[in-house]
């Protein structure tokens, strides 16, 4: 009875544990992982290679050019689907996930870029996109 008690003792020790500090799966770099499933964001940085490539990425959205920079990323990604070396057709899933995104009214807009490489790139999509679903939501 003893020696129960001291199992479940530690069972519960660790389950706890583990709970309040789970096991990392090695992409802690990346920290692209926050909830767009759909897009698929960190197989995109990780999987697909860009060298000697630069991306414009649209900085300071305005709510009335989403449409413009949503333009702006798709371009982005379409020239990387030329310029990059893509084996699982990642940035394919992601335009096609881009593509069913809901339309705006927006305004002509001037939007300001940043000059990055791909990685940077796809944080700056990821940025956007969670900026998107927050202005949705409210």
């Amino acid at each position: 009875m003893d020696q129960c008690f001291r199992i479940a003792l530690w069972m519960f020790c660790l389950i706890g544990y583990l709970q309040a500090k789970p096991v990392s799966s090695g992409q802690d770099d990346l920290r692209l992982c926050s909830g767009q499933d759909d897009l698929r964001l960190c197989s995109l940085a990780r999987d697909v290679e860009c060298e000697n490539v630069t991306f414009a990425s649209p900085t300071n959205v305005e709510v009335n050019c989403f449409d413009a920079a949503l333009q702006s990323f798709k371009g982005g990604l379409v020239r990387a689907r030329a310029s990059c070396k893509d084996e699982d057709e990642r940035i394919n899933d992601t335009l096609e996930t881009l593509a069913r995104f809901p339309s705006t009214n927006s305004t002509e807009c001037t939007l300001d870029t940043k000059a990055s490489q791909f990685k940077d790139f796809v944080k700056d999509l990821e940025t956007f996109v969670q900026r998107v679903n927050t202005n949705s939501r409210t």
